[in-house]
C-alpha cells in the first residue's frame, strides 16, 4: 500500500486530501473534527498517522504546496519509489480544492508552473503563490512512474534543511 496525499499549507493552515486513481474526479478531504482547513501545529504527523491509519513503515508519496516554509515539512516517513504526482493531476486538485483564478507553483528547481483555473472566479480574488515538491518531469499520461535514486521529495527536503535551517 502507497499513501498518496496532496497537503496545501497556506497561512498557517493546512488542508489535506487523499489521491486515488480510481476516485482522482471526487477529492476525498481528510479533515479534522469536522474541518478541511485547520492550524497547522507540532503535532501534525502524530495526527494525520492517526486520520489515515497510516501502517509505520508503509511507503508515502505526498506532494505538497506551501506559501512559506513550514518546519512539520520534514518529516521521517519512508518516501515511495513510484509517484503518482504530474501536473495534470495536481491541475485536477487545484482547480477543485482553490478558490482564484490562478495558482503559480514555484517547482524544487526554481522553474515555475501556473495553473489557470477552469472556472471563472470572482476578479477581486488574486492569483495564489505556492511553492512544491514536485518536478513535473513526468509523463502527464501515466498514473505513476518509476522515479531512480532519491526522490524528489527526499532530496527537497535535504536541500532545504541545509539551505534554510530552522523555522515554523
Amino acid at each position: 500500500m502507497v499513501y498518496r496525499y496532496l497537503m496545501v499549507f497556506e497561512e498557517g493552515q493546512v488542508t489535506v486530501a487523499e489521491y486515488s486513481a480510481s476516485t482522482r474526479e471526487k477529492i476525498r478531504y481528510v479533515t479534522n473534527q469536522g474541518e478541511r482547513a485547520f492550524p497547522v501545529s507540532e503535532d501534525f504527523w502524530t495526527w494525520w498517522k492517526n486520520a489515515v491509519s497510516y501502517l509505520e513503515g508503509e511507503p508515502v508519496d505526498f506532494c505538497f504546496l506551501y506559501d512559506r516554509d513550514y518546519k512539520v515539512l520534514r518529516h521521517g516517513l519512508v518516501m515511495s519509489s513510484d509517484t503518482c504526482w504530474n501536473e495534470k493531476i495536481v491541475e485536477s486538485f487545484v482547480n477543485e480544492m482553490m478558490d482564484c483564478p490562478q495558482v503559480i507553483l514555484t517547482l524544487d528547481d526554481g522553474r515555475k508552473r501556473t495553473i489557470t483555473k477552469r472556472r471563472k472566479v470572482f476578479s477581486e480574488r488574486q492569483d495564489k503563490k505556492f511553492f512544491t515538491n514536485v518536478s513535473f518531469d513526468w509523463k502527464e499520461d501515466v498514473g505513476c512512474v518509476k522515479e531512480t535514486e532519491v526522490s524528489p521529495l527526499a532530496r527537497f527536503c535535504r536541500e532545504k534543511l541545509v539551505e534554510r535551517g530552522k523555522s515554523f
